[in-house]
Order: structure tokens, then sequence, then C-alpha cells
């Protein structure tokens, strides 16, 4: 196994670029699951109280394979955007944790990325009352640490987890590969 050191700049860009992308990936998430129980009652002419309950159905017992297969897929889709969200989620809370201004960038990160409403920079200067170069400076900092904490994450119980609760019978490779080594 190679060691691999990632490029800083790159890793910072990615994390930016997740964080840019969070508020919209939640509403779409939000968004398809809506529109996956329309589509299984369609289908089925069933009434799903809630989404937990058709993931946990079995896919089998629906008889239009196309159908089927286009439901499975946007389940596997929702569930790999489930895992960025929850990963972000996991380490925002460490970002928080961090000894020196660990809550202030948190807060500045949640304002700007994770809020549902999305403020401007100068209602968020405000409600944190920091000034303008302060709060650029705790953006870049905030960034790259969350950049150090998602790279040093173990996302490996993400996976699992949401894929064994969307299908048993779905193998996880990267499971099989753990197992082996």
């Amino acid at each position: 196994m190679c060691n691999l050191s990632p490029d800083p700049d790159k890793v910072y860009k990615d994390t930016e670029l997740m964080l840019e992308n969070y508020r919209n990936l939640v509403w779409r998430l939000e968004e398809s699951v809506e529109d996956i129980k329309d589509k299984v009652y369609y289908m089925g002419g069933r009434h799903l109280s809630n989404l937990f309950h058709f993931i946990s159905l079995d896919m089998s017992e629906y008889d239009n394979q196309r159908s089927k297969a286009a439901i499975e897929e946007r389940l596997f889709s929702l569930n790999d955007s489930k895992i960025i969200v929850d990963a972000i989620d996991k380490a925002m809370l460490k970002l928080k944790s961090y000894p020196a201004n660990g809550e202030r960038y948190f807060q500045l990160l949640h304002a700007v990325y994770i809020d549902k409403e999305q403020l401007l920079q100068h209602e968020i200067q405000d409600k944190l009352l920091i000034s303008n170069s302060t709060f650029y400076r705790y953006r870049k900092r905030a960034i790259s640490l969350l950049s150090d904490i998602l790279w040093r994450m173990d996302l490996q119980p993400f996976v699992l987890d949401k894929q064994s609760s969307l299908s048993e019978k779905q193998p996880c490779p990267e499971a099989e590969e753990a197992e082996l080594e």
C-alpha cells in the first residue's frame, strides 16, 4: 500500500466545494425523498408512512423492472449524497470542539454554508461581531481545519451503515477488500 499525501490546496478547494454545495445537497435529498415516495405510491398503490420503511422493503416485490431499477438507482444516489452530508456534519462537530476558536469557526462555516437561510457576508459579520478581514481569515482557517478533519476521517462506517440500511443483498466492495487484508 503506497503512502499518498494529499495536495493541501486541492484538499482545501474540494472541502470548499463540498461546503458550497451542502445547502443544495440537503435540499435535493429532501426533494428526492418526496419524489421517490410519490413514485412508489403510483407504482404500487401503497401509502408509505415514511421513507425508512420503504428502504427496508425488499425491492423485488415490485413488478415493473424498469421502475424498480430507476428507484434503486435513485436510492443509491441518495445514499451517496447522505454519506457526504453525514461526513460534513460529523466533521463540523469536531471543528466546533477545536481548542482555539473552534466554536467561532463552526459558527462562521455554519452561517456561510449550512444554515438553511443564506445570509449575506455583512449579515454574518454583524451576527458574529467580526470585521471583514477577520471574516476572511477565520473562513480560510476554518476550511483548512475542516479539510484536515475530513481527510483524516474514516468514512468506512458511513459507507457500511448506509449500504446495509438500503439493501442487505448489495455487497460492499470496500468491506470485502478490508476483510481480505
